[in-house]
């Protein structure tokens, strides 16, 4: 089992295709049953993704707990395919799929990804938030993101918790952002207390003990922009990461980070992320919050990056 993870974030991206042959969710039924299965009374919360991605929930022959699964329409193909979420081995009890909640779409490494969540009774007093990612191939139609999807822990849960609400519906997205940039930079330590995500960006900020640097990581769904401390610390070296947050500004987000340099000596980093998926590195507002010596904690330097913007 995967290890278990507390998240939280929001987002809105649209994926949609048609396809003369593709299934509907009215085709589920009949598509379970040629798979020797049958569907479930239990319909899933989750919605269709357009034509593509059709959520099932049903029993395997011979089952009497439930299994779920999607079945993905792709360009130029008759039939669709289908992918196993959770199911039992003939006879079993557990593992059960109580239901298919959410269906996101994002965008991840330059590709339109799907996080799909389902929850799992794993015992009788276990439950748990899966996540499975699934990005489109051009000519495959959207196929599973293995890598991912293994290395974003599981969430225990109650059933009552694990009902989707407007936030939690994409903590999905959130765990794969973090994942996604963890692995990009497995040469230094992510400071997970520190990360943030949105609907369409993550921060990230690492800490090279050896070097003596940290560096600050924002990505909008394509390659990440990284900067080192010392670009803003003018090749001071970095103690440690003290805080991390962000502010809205015209459609503008500025990711924050406040880290030391020294034992009374604190500065901070300003990246900015803009509705386009454009990256920055703010070395210039970082330089007069700085200057100005705003850094002593993070509500100070956010008030001072306000009134800069607004002169």
């Amino acid at each position: 089992m995967k290890t278990v993870l507390s998240l939280a974030m929001p987002l809105a991206i649209v994926i949609s295709v048609s396809e003369s042959h593709a299934a509907t969710l009215d085709d589920a039924a009949k598509l379970i049953a040629q798979r020797g299965a049958k569907i479930s009374d239990v319909k899933p919360i989750a919605s269709a993704l357009s034509s593509e991605i059709i959520p099932a929930i049903y029993y395997e022959k011979g089952n009497t707990v439930q299994s779920c699964g999607l079945f993905v329409n792709a360009p130029g193909k008759q039939h669709p395919d289908f992918v196993e979420l959770l199911s039992s081995e003939p006879g079993a009890g557990f593992p059960q799929c109580i239901n298919i909640t959410t269906i996101v779409p994002f965008r991840l490494q330059n590709r339109d990804y799907v996080s799909v969540e389902y929850i799992a009774r794993e015992t009788r007093n276990e439950n748990y938030r899966n996540f499975h990612y699934l990005y489109r191939d051009q000519e495959r139609g959207f196929v599973v993101d293995q890598e991912l999807t293994d290395a974003v822990p599981n969430i225990e849960t109650t059933i009552a918790e694990a009902m989707p609400t407007p936030a939690k519906k994409l903590d999905g997205i959130r765990a794969a952002r973090l994942a996604y940039l963890a692995k990009a930079f497995p040469q230094w330590k992510m400071e997970q207390r520190d990360f943030i995500a949105d609907a369409n960006s993550s921060f990230a900020v690492f800490e090279d003990k050896k070097n003596s640097q940290c560096h600050l990581a924002l990505e909008t769904g394509g390659k990440p922009l990284v900067a080192n401390t010392a670009e803003y610390a003018h090749d001071e070296k970095c103690v440690g990461v003290l805080a991390s947050s962000r502010l809205m500004r015209s459609a503008i987000t500025y990711y924050l980070e406040i880290f030391k340099v020294g034992p009374k000596k604190q500065l901070v980093g300003i990246m900015s992320a803009a509705p386009q998926g454009d990256v920055k590195a703010e070395k210039t507002l970082s330089e007069k919050i700085n200057h100005l010596g705003a850094t002593s904690d993070m509500k100070t330097a956010k008030g001072a990056l306000a009134t800069t913007l607004e002169q």
